[in-house]
């Protein structure tokens, strides 16, 4: 009895530690893989805390970089496709994240890289999405 209740609690524990924006998350994620979309051009605007703002546009062909271009005042940010963003928001220690209700790509991302660091927090908002 007493492995029973203790299997619940756990099960309980860690229900409730995958709240819904894990799931939800994953949800997007999936839509988005299962849409097949994998030539698409995407424009968002990057804001970086301290660096500024900046507006990116990227060409996707077949889930490859093919062209990438941006305003010139965020350098640092390299091209990236939808898949990549996915792989970002995982690797953030937070997030809060807008999907697009047609596709599921993250449509606005606010990120903190690190918890306890200062100044590394980033995010960008797509501006417009078009399949190829």
């Amino acid at each position: 009895m007493r492995y029973r209740v203790a299997i619940l609690l756990l099960w309980l524990v860690a229900s409730a530690c995958g709240g819904s924006e894990s799931s939800e998350f994953r949800d997007e994620q999936l839509r988005w893989r299962e849409a097949g979309i994998s030539s698409y051009s995407i424009t968002y605007l990057v804001q970086a805390g301290i660096n500024g703002r900046s507006t990116l546009t990227t060409k996707i062909v077949d889930g490859e970089v093919v062209e990438h271009q941006g305003d010139g005042r965020l350098d640092i940010f390299e091209a990236r496709t939808v898949e990549d963003m996915f792989d970002e928001i995982d690797a953030a220690d937070a997030a809060t994240v807008t999907f697009s209700s047609e596709f599921g790509y993250p449509r606005k991302v606010s990120l903190d890289v690190h918890a306890d660091a200062i100044d590394d927090e980033y995010g960008w908002e797509v501006l417009s999405f078009t399949t190829e």
